[in-house]
């Protein structure tokens, strides 16, 4: 049985003298830890402070958000060991649910076969399969 660790932050640090903001949360976050099965799983609510989330999970897994989510086959697909940061409110919670192959069919049927067909870049350029 895997894991999702779910860390919650509310700011990121901002680089002195540069007045940048930086691709990092500001430590300490509050963490919880749910175990991903085969049934949807949810987070205890978020904190008040909370901004957005990290979150890393040890096994392939589909997430869902909001104030009584349900997580499915079609919800979004986590990847396994890549943490990923998601903008999050008070009172959110994210519900987790194990991937198995069987999803695979699932998620290519939703998904078109080229993501950027009929974007056109800048300078006009359509986007072009080579």
């Amino acid at each position: 049985m895997g894991k999702l660790y779910i860390s919650e932050y509310n700011s990121i640090p901002i680089l002195m003298g540069a007045n940048m903001r930086l691709q990092m949360p500001q430590e300490p976050g509050v963490v919880q830890v749910i175990n991903i099965s085969n049934a949807s799983s949810v987070s205890a609510p978020f904190d008040a402070r909370t901004k957005f989330i990290r979150l890393v999970s040890t096994q392939r897994c589909h997430i869902a958000f909001g104030n009584t989510p349900e997580a499915s086959a079609t919800s979004a697909y986590l990847p396994a060991d890549s943490p990923e940061l998601f903008g999050a409110g008070a009172g959110m919670r994210v519900a987790v649910i194990a991937h198995h192959e069987d999803d695979e069919s699932q998620r290519s049927a939703a998904l078109p076969d080229d993501p950027f067909e009929g974007i056109v870049a800048r300078g006009g350029r359509s986007h072009e399969r080579r």
